[in-house]
């Protein structure tokens, strides 16, 4: 067996440096580790941390108590069309973490059982229990963007989804709040239900806001973008973004005014994590919407 140990020896703002060791792994075939280099930066160091499961990854960071990923066991509920339900098909992903999922049903008002309630009293999905092995009670958490800070914030070497800057970071939570809190809870399933039982049409009442909401994220992300809506890195808002662009290209939405969200989210797609998370490719998607 071999264990992966990363210590953090220094955390200067904009960076996290760790010192690495291999116990256990043939000297032969042991990768090259720089024990100065940014850990985002070692390429054969996040290779051996995304390894198959009979590798123990033991990782410390400076701030945080030790926190063993491989370890703690993962549920999650979701509902493949749910786009709050694929933010966090995504973030797992791209941590390399695989949960056990449980699907509720929204169409057939799954989330209204006695049972569910039980575990999410918002009648919502995703719900994230995170169990550790030393025992104590499960981390549960029933809404999905404090979902993916906990992931972050608990498992900050996995494939890390906001930076370190605070000013970039907030630039982050600005575009995922215009995901999370302006477009996808005035455009989810039991709104769009009202608006149909109040005569409107919720096609066109999902499309505008949608598109407002869009355009929004453009005007942002035309001026932080690099290869990803903030720089170079793929963030939290990324993963917002993507769901909600799968949304909307079930309403019609028009990106020709929004080149950025474009260029972004096709890059964003061309992802394995991503495509693995699409709302087609789910357990629970019905056979004739399957890719």
């Amino acid at each position: 067996m071999t264990t992966l140990v990363i210590r953090a020896y220094e955390r200067p703002p904009g960076s996290a440096k760790f010192r690495a060791e291999l116990r256990g792994y043939p000297k032969p075939a042991a990768p090259s580790l720089a024990a100065s280099a940014p850990y985002e930066q070692q390429p054969e160091l996040l290779s051996i941390c995304r390894a198959s499961s009979n590798q123990t990854n033991t990782i410390l960071p400076l701030t945080m108590s030790t926190t063993q990923a491989t370890v703690d066991t993962f549920q999650a509920y979701v509902y493949y069309r749910s786009s709050c339900s694929g933010r966090l098909r995504i973030a797992l992903n791209l941590k390399g973490i695989t949960p056990t999922y449980k699907y509720i049903n929204l169409v057939k008002k799954e989330q209204h059982t006695d049972e569910y309630t039980l575990i999410n009293p918002s009648h919502t999905v995703p719900t994230l229990i995170i169990t550790s092995p030393s025992g104590g009670t499960p981390v549960k958490l029933t809404q999905s963007i404090p979902a993916l800070e906990y992931l972050d914030e608990a498992y900050p070497s996995m494939r890390p989804l906001l930076p370190k800057n605070l000013a970039t970071r907030a630039t982050v939570r600005t575009l995922t709040a215009i995901i999370a809190a302006d477009v996808q809870p005035i455009t989810n399933l039991a709104i769009l239900n009202r608006v149909e039982a109040f005569g409107g049409d919720k096609a066109v009442w999902a499309r505008e806001i949608m598109t407002q909401g869009f355009l929004a994220y453009e005007a942002i992300a035309k001026d932080t973008a690099g290869e990803f809506s903030v720089g170079d890195e793929i963030s939290m808002a990324d993963v917002c973004l993507v769901p909600a662009v799968w949304g909307a290209e079930r309403f019609g939405v028009d990106f020709g005014a929004m080149p950025t969200v474009k260029r972004v989210y096709e890059r964003l797609a061309a992802m394995e994590e991503v495509k693995k998370a699409h709302w087609s490719r789910q357990e629970d998607t019905p056979e004739e919407l399957r890719a």
